[in-house]
């Protein structure tokens, strides 16, 4: 896998404010400790690594030694060497594998190809301006004229060659990760995430031992509304702050016990149904105290999906911290923590998954769920480190991990899911797929990430001035 890919969007994951290293801290600690299981899976196994960094940008300590003599190797070799680096930014850091094909030669390659169409085309658009490029676009220049007017040689006559382009010649050493055998691969691809969920449970389990506690948020059943009606919007002067929704549309939701997760799934249910309600529909909407409305949602100004003017939430009441001296108790709590936080992550990106494919069919963004990027990071963090609450940010540093295990645990190429799946494929197949052609897909799944990932950006920014 080319981990240095991976670090483009690593970067935008962490797109914070320098001048802020205490909101940097946690998340850049989650980013290091998620590669560095990939990085020590690679040194138990013997597979090389270029560089081992710590932060982004310029270095400003670098050196080399060979891990492999503190793990059973010999004499430290020149060729075994491992370039680790201190950079400025301490955002993260990112493991390099060496790669097992010459990617500057293929590069030039590409580009002295690319340079001859261009010389091509400059040519024809000079000697014929407009008309001779659709010319030459219609193989109707000078050379197909000449080839159509002269006789097609005999079927016998041997054929001018073309000459193919030069063959990309792979390295065969044993020792690089994209020449070892699936099993050893699919364990350093997946290291990082492993660790990622690692570190989650450890930082839940020292919270309930040794460290300030657990926060548990406390729900009740229902659905709150948490913000007053914009004004002039359609729930204006029908709902107001605090209300609690027993009942949408006909289904009751005071059945549904107090799982956040489960709350947290109805109410984008809720958002879905008013987003996608046919122009001059009404809502029913049904409060624990103030009796049965019908509301009218519809598009506001800005806006390209309707909306009732009302931010929804599960019915928060309260959070009280958990301490246990068990071992063992607090071991259960940890994992149900972790597949709690895992299960609500899941169903954060089903739900934005969802939404682009409706979006895209529809013209409508139809899932209620969305995800938050570098800036609802940034809001929430920010929230976090002002409260001054430890176990606040225990639980901010575990809830980011397991985030970016779940996210990096995708089945999407130039992240460790799709490259796990590539391996998969490899393993049945029996045959592996060419570098070059991961490389490029990688490139291509990677712009597409970006993207989505800059999207979020402009969401969270429009969202946290309230628009």
């Amino acid at each position: 896998m080319s981990f240095n890919l991976r670090c483009v969007f690593l970067l935008i994951f962490l797109m914070v404010d320098v001048s802020s290293p205490f909101l940097m801290s946690p998340t850049a600690s989650v980013i290091l400790i998620h590669e560095l299981g990939h990085y020590l899976a690679a040194l138990s196994l013997n597979i090389k690594v270029e560089e081992f960094s710590v932060g982004f940008g310029p270095a400003v300590v670098r050196f080399q030694i060979n891990p492999f003599r503190f793990v059973g190797g010999e004499e430290e070799e020149e060729e075994g060497r491992v370039t680790y680096s201190l950079r400025a930014l301490p955002i993260g850091g990112y493991v390099k594998f060496p790669e097992n094909y010459n990617t500057t030669l293929v590069m030039e390659n590409d580009l002295a190809a690319r340079e001859g169409f261009k010389k091509k085309l400059s040519t024809e658009k000079k000697e014929g301006g407009i008309v001779g490029l659709l010319k030459w676009l219609n193989e109707e220049d000078e050379n197909t004229v000449l080839k159509k007017k002269t006789k097609k040689p005999p079927k016998n006559s041997p054929k001018k060659e073309k000459k193919p382009p030069p063959p990309i010649e792979y390295y065969t050493d044993v020792d690089l990760l994209q020449n070892r055998p699936w099993p050893d691969r699919a364990l350093v691809l997946s290291a990082g995430v492993v660790f990622n969920f690692l570190l989650s449970f450890s930082l839940y389990f020292v919270s309930l031992t040794v460290g300030p506690g657990l926060t548990k948020t406390i729900i009740e059943e229902g659905v709150l509304v948490t913000t007053e009606p914009i004004e002039n919007s359609p729930s204006y002067g029908i709902l107001r702050k605090g209300d609690v929704i027993s009942s949408f549309n006909g289904e009751n939701l005071l059945g549904l016990g107090t799982d956040v997760t489960i709350m947290e799934s109805e109410i984008s249910k809720i958002i879905s149904t008013i987003k996608s309600t046919e122009d001059g529909a009404n809502v029913e909407v049904e409060r624990k105290e103030g009796g049965t409305v019908k509301i009218k949602p519809r598009v506001a100004m800005g806006r390209q999906y309707p909306t009732i003017g009302v931010s929804l939430s599960p019915n928060f009441v309260g959070v009280e911290k958990v301490k246990t001296s068990s071992a063992a108790e607090a071991a259960k709590l940890s994992v149900e923590e972790v597949k709690k936080v895992t299960k609500s992550t899941a169903n954060g990106l089903a739900n934005f998954f969802k939404s682009l494919v409706q979006f895209g069919g529809k013209g409508k963004s139809g899932a209620g769920g969305s995800i938050s990027g570098p800036v609802g990071v940034i809001k929430l963090g920010s929230d976090v480190i002002g409260s001054k609450d430890w176990s606040a940010l225990i639980n901010f540093a575990a809830a980011i991990s397991i985030n970016l295990g779940v996210v990096n645990a995708l089945p999407l190429p130039s992240l460790d899911g799709g490259q796990l799946g590539f391996v998969v494929v490899e393993a049945i197949r029996k045959k592996k797929i060419e570098q070059k052609t991961l490389d490029d897909v990688n490139a291509i799944a990677l712009f597409g990430i970006l993207v989505l990932s800059l999207g979020t950006v402009f969401t969270d920014t429009l969202r946290l001035f309230g628009k």
